[in-house]
């Protein structure tokens, strides 16, 4: 083989060797930089799902705040609820309240009512306190002992008490007592006089009564009205020593023309309503 040949294998074979050489580094530096994209892909991923792990917390926290918030909204309406519910026996206990207000309202002006009649009724009465109790008698005998009364102790002539009639006269029922207690404090009189002028004449002469003795002659009122009556009598009394004008209509007490309305008067409601033009 002569050098020219052999030469040019030599050139083939740098050639070839070159070219494998350059192959494998080809190679090599597209696996370099397959592996970088990989891992440079992989650190992108792991990045992000590290970032998304971190909101794991918040989410969770999320979470919880929107249970919480449900079981708000659970309570809350429930609490509604309960508040209609409460509005309506509001509403309803009010309309109650008010219905039974006008029905005590209807009822107190019905007592008002009766206690005005009863009042009518016994205009003409007057209870006498302190004339000698013999026991049971008649009513004959009561007025008798009456009449006495008057001609005797209120020294009213026997020519004005023919002129007076009585419609009824009797003692006051009391429970049976011993006759010594029935002595000391005998049962009032109770007189009904026919005609209102005759009564009016009879309590002008209360003045004539003996002073130390315990007689008493008072209009006859029912118990309403002598209650209040009773309350003011210690008020009455302390104004006429202070020289004023005072004296009771029915159950007010009137003090220098004005309707008296102390303290003591706020115990009964129908204080100064009896006897209204109604």
């Amino acid at each position: 083989m002569n050098s020219k040949k052999i030469q040019e294998k030599g050139a083939e074979r740098r050639e070839q060797g070159c070219q494998t050489d350059d192959k494998a580094f080809d190679d090599h530096e597209e696996h370099y930089h397959g592996g970088t994209l990989c891992s440079r892909k992989l650190n992108d991923i792991q990045e992000k799902l590290d970032k998304m792990l971190s909101f794991l917390p918040e989410i969770q926290a999320l979470k919880t705040r929107v249970s919480e918030l449900e079981k708000e909204k659970d309570a809350l309406e429930l609490t509604q609820a309960e508040l209609h519910e409460l509005k309506n026996n509001a509403t309803s206990t009010a309309a109650m309240r008010t219905s039974t207000t006008k029905k005590l309202a209807r009822l107190d002006e019905l007592e008002r009512r009766v206690i005005k009649q009863e009042c009518f009724n016994r205009r003409n009465n007057l209870k006498f306190f302190g004339i000698k109790d013999d026991g049971y008698e008649s009513h004959e005998e009561t007025e008798r002992t009456l009449r006495k009364f008057l001609q005797n102790e209120m020294k009213i002539s026997k020519e004005v008490l023919e002129e007076i009639y009585f419609e009824r006269v009797h003692r006051m029922r009391i429970p049976t007592r011993p006759s010594e207690e029935q002595n000391q404090h005998p049962r009032p009189i109770i007189a009904k006089i026919s005609f209102f002028q005759d009564k009016e004449y009879i309590k002008s002469c209360i003045k004539n009564l003996p002073k130390g003795k315990k007689f008493g002659v008072v209009d006859d009122f029912q118990k309403e009205v002598d209650e209040i009556r009773e309350k003011l009598y210690p008020v009455l009394k302390k104004v006429k020593k202070e020289k004023k004008v005072a004296f009771f209509i029915e159950e007010k007490l009137i003090i220098e023309t004005a309707v008296y309305h102390g303290p003591e008067t706020e115990q009964f409601p129908l204080y100064g309503r009896i006897m209204d033009n109604s």
